[in-house]
């Protein structure tokens, strides 16, 4: 594959991001892949830039033609010193913030637009690193031309929020989450998270894309090593932490932390970095009198100081995996984990004495002692760490990470422009409603809403309510109405969960359709005022009905549900139809959100057709209305070969056809 990098900073590797990319460009090259970069960079040659066949020096780019490329979509590249093709991006400067981006060590990047149509029209797949303003603008252009795209989370809406002092601010990091949404998440299906922790965060938020958790992963020359301690470290213990100075990673923390101990006059402290808050840290450990070292380190510097470090300590509050610390216990180091919930690194922790309370001196200062003083067990767990580490090796990660973008490809959303399916068929317009049923008050779905009620009390008593509904179904349906159910051999043929859709006719189609889906759970899809009905509201919301949010962010709360419960094997009964038009002998136009719901979930569509026919003998009598059956027809699956832009309303359009054609003729409509 042809996979473009969309990432800030790539040329200067002195955070976990930029690192992430270099390794993962690395690895994908291996294996066969091209990858190109398009991050900031100056466009043009620099004076010292190296000839031709020299290898560019750490940290800068040199001309694309020191490698000749005949392709023109590389004019204007340059290429950086791991050989990698970049499209050179202006660098975003950005008023009264600029001096806290560039304590952070960080470069931001505007779009060149220009540079990045010829990068997207380079490759076959987009990969997007951060939500900045970067990649809002590279996303929008690979949707318009119809470009696979997945993104990263890598950034932490509390990495930015403490910068600037409200990392516990709630409000403020849930305002963060919605602008990433809206910058870059909302934009693509496939959302790679380094951690189990940042997906439940994801998921939390209302995100509703396809999570992939893949670690960042671990070189393999982070590998078990220890070394003699130099002359001049002779009888001391080493005590490192790697990480940016800023408030969220908590060195200070760790520098009240060794001044606690017992040991603290053997104790070098080593914090590898560079950030805003290093003069204040320096100020705090000749203060407390602490031998702490200070300064960023280099790869290969940093692999010989962990090898002569005793114990690593990782204290941040905020933390999406911690490349840092997956490191250092490759090496053979026991970490000593702050135990925060806002932090992913806890879960490396083999046991509890390498956790301790986060933010807590004098609790670090009791694990410390208890690790120095116990040097046989620091080393056979040192040992047990790195067998750990050998389960994120990069190739395992980035082998993870290959089948995402493959996913990516083969689900890839069609170019603007795509023809639409046939209008009579399939439509967005919102029905009318030509049924007035009385509403007492009114509701509205409430963020956090608990759509499917999974709990075991709730679970018994839907099933124990279930078992009545099911009796008055048949007894309402089958025996007053003279309602016959056909066709429910065909659900044998469907393992797991799936979408079930029919035409909506009748007051009580959702009692016929409880007939055909006798011992599954199902929920069925209701507006939001049939909960504020003044005596079936309850009713509803027993049976297992489930509101459709008018709001953006609960709405996507509620398809994330119900792709879980899809996933779990359960029913979701939908009516594309939207509104109920008693007694309609033909079939109105589709909304897609049933299907949609069924190509992301992976599952087939079950149509269900209520068909009318006139009554005779007694029948006439009695009913004013015609007979009606419910006839369950064969399942739909979307077709794998389309995207899923397009297979949304292919299946949609196929369901519609299958339907109308029961309709009018009878039989299964195939």
């Amino acid at each position: 594959m042809r996979i473009l990098f969309v990432v800030d900073q790539y040329l200067h590797s002195n955070n976990g991001t930029t690192i992430t990319a270099r390794r993962f460009a690395r690895e994908l090259i291996a294996r066969g892949h091209e990858v190109r970069v398009a991050c900031q960079a100056d466009a043009s040659a620099p004076s010292d830039a190296p000839a031709p066949g020299d290898a560019p020096a750490p940290g800068s780019a040199a001309p694309a033609d020191a490698a000749p490329d005949a392709d023109p979509t590389a004019a204007g590249c340059v290429r950086a010193d791991d050989g990698v093709l970049v499209y050179p991006q202006p660098e975003l400067r950005i008023p009264v913030f600029q001096g806290l981006v560039d304590r952070q060590g960080m470069t931001l990047a505007r779009a060149d637009r220009a540079s990045m149509a010829r990068a997207l029209a380079w490759c076959d797949v987009v990969h997007f690193f951060m939500p900045f303003s970067l990649e809002h603008t590279g996303v929008l252009m690979a949707r318009q031309l119809g470009v696979p795209a997945t993104a990263a989370f890598h950034v932490q809406p509390q990495n930015l929020s403490s910068s600037v002092g409200l990392g516990r601010s709630r409000r403020f990091n849930d305002m963060l989450f919605r602008a990433f949404d809206w910058s870059l998440y909302r934009h693509v299906d496939h959302v790679h998270c380094p951690s189990d922790m940042i997906a439940s965060q994801l998921r939390a938020h209302g995100y509703a894309n396809t999570l992939h958790v893949i670690s960042n992963g671990i070189e393999d020359s982070f590998a078990y090593r220890r070394e003699p301690k130099p002359a001049r470290l002779a009888g001391r213990v080493v005590v490192t932490m790697v990480g940016r100075y800023s408030r969220e990673k908590r060195q200070d923390v760790v520098i009240r932390g060794v001044a606690a101990s017992r040991h603290r006059e053997k104790i070098v402290l080593v914090l590898a970095g560079q950030g805003p808050t290093e003069r204040e840290l320096r100020r705090l450990a000749a203060r407390l009198g602490v031998d702490a070292r200070f300064g960023f380190m280099p790869q290969p510097r940093l692999r010989g100081v962990l090898a002569q470090t005793d114990v690593y300590v990782h204290a941040s509050d905020m933390e999406a995996e911690a490349m840092s610390c997956m490191e250092a216990f490759a090496t053979g180091l026991v970490p000593i984990i702050a135990n925060s919930p806002l932090s992913a690194t806890p879960q490396f922790a083999l046991d509890d004495r390498s956790l301790f309370a986060a933010g807590d001196p004098q609790d670090l200062a009791r694990h410390l002692d208890w690790w120095i003083e116990h040097p046989q067990e620091r080393e056979r767990m040192g040992h047990a760490y790195a067998r750990e580490a050998e389960g994120y090796r990069i190739g395992v990660c980035v082998g993870r990470f290959e089948r995402m973008l493959r996913r990516a490809v083969a689900n890839a959303p069609a170019p603007r422009g795509t023809l639409p399916p046939d209008s009579s068929h399939v439509s967005d317009e919102r029905p009318t409603h030509v049924v007035r049923m009385r509403h007492w008050g009114s509701f509205t779905t409430p963020d956090g809403y608990d759509y499917l009620r999974l709990g075991r009390v709730a679970t018994a008593g839907y099933w124990a309510f279930r078992v009545v509904l099911d009796i008055a179904a048949w007894l309402v349906t089958g025996v007053v109405l003279g309602v016959r159910v056909r066709g429910r051999k065909n659900l044998k043929a469907v393992r797991g969960g799936f979408v079930s859709v029919s035409n909506h006719v009748q007051t009580l189609d959702c009692g016929m359709a409880l007939r055909a889906l006798r011992g599954r759970r199902a929920y069925f899809v209701s507006l939001e005022e049939n909960f504020a009905l003044a005596w079936v509201g309850g009713i509803v919301r027993l049976a297992g009905a489930v509101p459709v949010p008018r709001r953006p962010r609960q709405f996507v709360q509620q398809v994330c549900a119900l792709t879980q419960a899809l996933g779990q094997g359960s029913v979701v009964h939908v009516y594309p139809e939207g509104a109920l038009l008693p007694y309609a002998d033909c079939l109105r136009p589709f909304a897609t959100g049933a299907f949609h719901l069924a190509v992301r979930a992976g599952v087939p569509v079950v149509p269900m057709v209520i068909r009318q026919a006139p009554r005779c003998g007694l029948g006439r009598l009695l009913h004013r209305h015609p007979r009606l059956t419910l006839t369950v027809l064969p399942p739909l699956w979307a077709d794998p070969s389309l995207p899923r832009a397009q297979a949304v309303p292919e299946l949609a359009d196929r369901c519609w056809r299958v339907m109308d054609r029961a309709l009018r003729q009878g039989g299964d409509g195939l």
